[in-house]
């Protein structure tokens, strides 16, 4: 169940098509969605903090590159302290792990250094990033059809 009040209310788009780009809205019951949808939620679980208002962008969307179809969503908390941000980092990195996901950290400009993971049944990728200005951004990206470790 997707918990997170981040979310479109239902019958509004997830984001718009760009045409200068291979992107476009997947339809809103698409297993691949609903997988990243799931993934998002669980993570904004784990942040325990506010995220910012919805705004251009923070919406499922398909994206399309040389080495395949992604659905890919993403949103951001609310300004955070540098504290406040590695807290929230900290449990999202607790619930991860938990949850059999690698994780990694990676410096960044800000303080604290962003988090990477990757769920291997799934192939999806977490990506936590701070902010100079204290946001930090969730990113979400799945592939567009299943894969399992079997597939491969």
């Amino acid at each position: 169940m997707v918990t997170s009040p981040c979310f479109a209310p239902a019958g509004e788009p997830a984001s718009k098509a760009d045409s200068t780009a291979l992107h476009s809205a997947p339809a809103a019951d698409d297993p691949g969605v609903l997988r990243a949808l799931d993934h998002s939620s669980r993570i904004y679980d784990a942040l325990r903090v506010r995220h910012a208002s919805r705004g251009e962008g923070n919406g499922v969307r398909s994206v399309e590159d040389a080495d395949g179809a992604w659905l890919h969503h993403d949103w951001s908390t609310d300004p955070l302290t540098a504290e406040e941000a590695a807290d929230a980092i900290g449990r999202a990195q607790a619930y991860l792990e938990n949850a059999n996901w690698t994780v990694r950290h990676v410096a960044t400009d800000a303080s604290v250094p962003a988090l990477f993971a990757l769920h291997e049944e799934d192939k999806t990728v977490v990506q936590l990033v701070p902010s100079a200005e204290g946001t930090l951004r969730v990113a979400v990206t799945t592939p567009a059809t299943h894969v399992t470790v079997t597939d491969i």
